[in-house]
């Protein structure tokens, strides 16, 4: 309680607060603390006691789209902004698409969350942040336009891992301000959130009804970016589904079979996860590899690397009534068992 040794010294007879008891409370880690809810600051134990407070209630560093839900959640509707936030000028559109306009959920419905401690991560959210970042440094130095950049999370573990990520490729200072002026991006599992019963529900909720939530994978930058987390981090289950990401767009529907899939998982070498990524996308699209004159082996093998051979063929399914090509991948083995094919 630093706010009240001030109000120790002789003499003083007024003492002004300023302040904001619907901001972020302090972070108090032991439980007795907790209870004792030591995290209440001065000023929220003074409004709770009935002491008069006067409200600034014109707000002049957020885009109305950012301030709207705060505003709202937090405010009664009390705040309203100021006309230099409502300037066309205040319109600034960093990065192109609906997607990056001044307010929007971003959902990345991909990976796994990992505990570390009492905190947790997901590398597959941190790979999109990144991916954005780069996004926003290459339109920085296009338009030779200074952009400032704040990440904010609410778990360490996920703070590390990010800050790790992007290394020193950026000017960056880890005391970031959490004021926002042109652009809010919140990014997250949006099926989750929506089940926390917390205020990131109504988060969630808020982003549907305006028509600011969009899905990560939407962007081909950003699916590419969580397409190659998830084969560098080995969580294949999202990738190696018909309906998958990996083949949208594609002429071809793709099928995987249960010895495909173990042999997957056996793999540990990143290098020949991504060749068989690749070489799936390619054959779905249409691409084949020149064969021998008068091979017609129903059952095709490529190779992959030096010591794998990717084991598929073209299966017909039925649709609606509608005949559909299918690429059937059969299981993906070590040139010494090849011949089992």
């Amino acid at each position: 309680m630093e706010s009240t040794i001030p109000l120790q010294l002789p003499g003083i007879r007024h003492a002004i607060l300023i302040g904001d008891e619907r901001q972020l409370p302090a972070m108090v880690k032991c439980k007795i603390s907790e209870n004792a809810e030591f995290g209440r600051s001065l000023f929220e134990r003074m409004v709770l006691l009935g002491q008069k407070k006067h409200l600034l209630n014109v707000q002049y560093r957020m885009h109305p789209s950012i301030s709207l839900f705060p505003n709202m959640e937090f405010y009664s509707k009390q705040i309203s902004d100021a006309p230099n936030v409502k300037e066309r000028t205040y319109q600034r559109q960093f990065l192109q698409g609906n997607m990056y306009g001044p307010y929007s959920f971003i959902n990345v419905a991909y990976g796994e969350d990992f505990h570390a401690g009492s905190s947790q991560k997901n590398m597959v959210e941190v790979s999109v942040v990144a991916d954005v970042v780069a996004s926003l440094f290459k339109e920085s130095v296009s338009t030779r336009e200074r952009v400032t950049v704040g990440l904010i999370s609410p778990y360490k573990a996920q703070v590390f891992a990010i800050q790790e990520k992007l290394g020193n490729t950026y000017n960056t200072n880890s005391n970031i301000s959490t004021s926002v002026r042109y652009c809010l991006w919140v990014l997250g599992n949006g099926s989750t959130l929506i089940n926390s019963g917390s205020v990131w529900e109504k988060i969630v909720i808020y982003a549907k009804d305006r028509g600011c939530y969009y899905n990560a994978d939407e962007d081909k930058s950003l699916a590419k970016a969580i397409i190659d987390a998830l084969v560098e981090l080995g969580q294949l289950n999202d990738l190696f589904i018909m309906d998958s990401l990996l083949f949208r767009g594609a002429r071809w529907k793709v099928s995987f079979c249960d010895d495909y899939l173990k042999s997957m998982a056996r793999i540990k070498s990143i290098a020949i996860r991504k060749e068989v990524v690749d070489l799936l996308m390619k054959l779905s699209s249409g691409w084949h590899h020149p064969h021998k004159k008068g091979n017609l082996n129903l059952m095709k093998q490529y190779t992959v690397g030096k010591w794998y051979k990717l084991v598929w063929s073209v299966d017909i399914l039925i649709e609606n009534s509608n005949f559909i090509q299918v690429l059937k991948t059969w299981d993906i083995l070590p040139l010494a068992e090849i011949q089992n094919y």
